[in-house]
């Protein structure tokens, strides 16, 4: 088996050295040089690359200029905050008690009442109701029943203003 592989292999090499050798039986000729043809003295000429010296037609570099007073340039104007769409707008929820135990109601005689103050106040009222809620039993103290308001957080100051007050969680 090594035998037929070696004698293979070399009859393989053999062929490729003949068929990349110099071959010898070929001539070649080089081709004599003719003048071009001249048609009445003229010769046409052909587009050649020349140099050209560097100060003959060459442009030159722009001169540098004065920097201007206002150099740098003032800076940029703040960014603007960006724009919250409707509904996204982050939002907060503040308490009123609707009264005062043993002396009657509050300043607002209804929820609705409360709501419309805001409103006149420039609050952005969300959602809106009452809820109950466990306090002690005193005169003086606040009543259970709350006007509860979900406001958007920007209207807060104003709402306290108005004496409501964040909801604690």
């Amino acid at each position: 088996m090594k035998k037929s592989y070696l004698l293979f292999l070399s009859a393989f090499l053999l062929a490729v050295l003949v068929a990349c050798g110099p071959s010898e039986g070929i001539e070649t000729t080089t081709p004599e040089r003719t003048e071009p043809e001249v048609e009445g003295e003229e010769i046409i000429p052909r587009p050649t690359i020349t140099s050209v010296p560097s100060d003959e037609g060459a442009e030159s570099l722009p001169e540098a200029t004065e920097a201007v007073e206002e150099y740098p340039p003032p800076p940029a104007p703040a960014a603007q905050p960006e724009a919250v769409y409707p509904g996204e707008e982050e939002s907060t929820w503040i308490i009123l008690p609707a009264g005062i135990q043993c002396e009657g109601d509050g300043p607002y005689s209804d929820l609705d009442e409360a709501v419309l103050a805001l409103d006149e106040a420039g609050v952005i009222v969300v959602d809106q109701t009452t809820i109950e809620l466990a306090v002690p039993q005193a005169c003086g103290q606040s009543t259970s029943e709350h006007f509860r308001v979900q406001i958007l957080s920007a209207g807060l100051p104003q709402a306290e203003n108005l004496g409501w007050q964040l909801e604690s969680e």
